[in-house]
């Protein structure tokens, strides 16, 4: 099991949090369907002083070992 699955489990348990998956459509959530198309002409255009950002996790949080 890899670092970020369990902290995120004992954070549910410690706090009773019941966490919910709800799909939300592109038509009412625009600026997370431009990012997951890759469209930043159209998101620059929408938000234009939005800053984007990469983000590696370390390999360590996704279960990743050391060989």
């Amino acid at each position: 099991y890899n670092t970020l699955l369990k902290t995120t489990i004992d954070d549910i348990i410690t706090h009773s949090l019941l966490p919910r998956v709800l799909h939300i459509s592109g038509d009412e959530n625009i600026i997370a369907d431009v990012l997951s198309r890759f469209k930043f002409d159209l998101l620059h255009s929408l938000v234009p002083n939005i800053s984007i950002s990469s983000f590696q996790p370390p390999h360590s949080v996704l279960g990743a070992t050391k060989k």
